[in-house]
């Protein structure tokens, strides 16, 4: 099938294996593994040199809380898997370990990824 992304009068259309940065200025249009871009449905999600931005909202999708992203990690990127299957609090070391960030627990019940401590 075909998908076709609007905004700002900008189009692009999309087959599969392709995918679109949405942003002010433009809808940049890139490839994907169609498999890994349908793993999400099996409670995982897959990255290739995906900025930690990217990886921070889909986990808000995928986990239902929302994640703000420290600017001092927000330009790093990401590649490998992530398994979302199970509580958010016994996922979160694990992500940690994989992001190499650190996940602290906000006040309005959500999460912030920022940079680990120094030892």
């Amino acid at each position: 099938g075909l998908v076709r992304v609007e905004q700002q009068g900008r189009r692009a259309d999309l087959s599969p294996g392709q995918a679109v940065l949405a942003t002010d200025e433009a809808l940049t249009r890139s490839t994907v593994d169609a498999q890994a871009v349908t793993d999400w449905t099996g409670g995982r999600l897959s990255y290739r040199a995906e900025r930690l931005t990217v990886v921070a909202d889909d986990l808000s999708r995928a986990l239902g809380l929302p994640i703000a992203v420290d600017p001092g990690v927000a330009g790093r990127v990401f590649t490998g898997g992530l398994s979302v299957e199970g509580a958010p609090e016994t996922l979160r070391p694990r992500l940690e370990l994989l992001l190499e960030v650190r996940i602290s627990p906000t006040a309005e019940g959500g999460w912030r990824m920022e940079p680990k401590p120094r030892p």
